[in-house]
């Protein structure tokens, strides 16, 4: 796991009661670019995601030119607000942007024992202000871009593992 952190965050390290993520558990402030993860994430909080698991309110946090290709799963137990699960972010409690940002990694959870609300996206499972140019591998899953609805979404579709590798997909990106 690799990438640029820049601001401050209420928390240091990858995993927080509320939050799990790949590079950031629980981020109150600044920006993420550069981001990737390649590790498995098999445990879950309120918001788990493949590079930050919950970002706080009333903060912004901007993440852009990311991707993650680890696998992330929760099992879903008895929480009355619902989990948020995604490939990227799993929940963001203000109005954050998400551009230029790849998942492919599987994003799936199971669900036991009474109430439970799971939004699941393959870039974000909840909130979020906007989500732009950004892509998802086609695992099959019935998922979209967001686990729940709101915010704006521009420009996104699935890609497979070898359009990802390739020049031209990159450049389309902006990446090098």
């Amino acid at each position: 796991n690799k990438g640029n952190i820049t601001g401050s965050s209420s928390f240091s390290g990858t995993s927080n009661p509320g939050g799990v993520g790949g590079i950031v558990g629980w981020k109150s402030q600044g920006d993420i670019s550069n981001t990737y993860n390649t590790g498995s994430i098999s445990r879950g909080g309120y918001g788990t995601g493949g590079i930050v698991g919950y970002i706080s309110a009333p903060y912004i946090c901007n993440i852009s030119n990311s991707y993650n290709i680890g696998t992330v799963y929760i099992a879903a137990m008895y929480h009355t607000s619902g989990y948020f699960l995604g490939g990227i972010i799993g929940y963001d409690g203000y109005g954050s942007s998400f551009s230029r940002c790849v998942n492919l990694g599987s994003v799936y959870y199971s669900a036991t024992g009474g109430y439970y609300t799971t939004n699941v996206g393959e870039i974000i499972g909840g909130g979020g202000y906007l989500v732009r140019n950004c892509y998802y591998g086609n695992l099959g899953h019935t998922y979209g871009v967001r686990g729940s609805s709101g915010g704006t979404t521009l420009n996104c579709s699935t890609v497979s593992v070898d359009q990802f590798k390739t020049e031209s997909f990159l450049s389309t990106l902006g990446w090098n």
